[in-house]
């Protein structure tokens, strides 16, 4: 569980597992009223350069109506395998 603060307030978390040499990112969640700042791109950036010293590929699932957790995965480097 990864999370970004802002003084006290719980902004950003994510949830992920390690599945071997694999790391899965199961949700990410963000305040309403926080959205559109970055916060999940910066928390996302800090996870995915800590699976890449730790795992061969990080991968998510999401649903194709999900239109901004598709533009954040992608400017993150993420890629439609199915």
């Amino acid at each position: 569980l990864w999370g970004g603060f802002a003084q006290d307030e719980l902004v950003v978390a994510l949830a992920a597992r390690s599945l071997g040499d694999e790391v899965e990112l199961l949700w990410v969640q963000t305040l309403s009223q926080r959205r559109g700042q970055r916060w999940a791109s910066q928390l996302m950036d800090a996870w995915l350069s800590n699976a890449k010293h730790n795992h061969s590929r990080a991968f998510l699932e999401v649903h194709e109506r999900n239109k901004s957790a598709l533009q954040l995965y992608t400017h993150l480097g993420f890629q439609p395998v199915g």
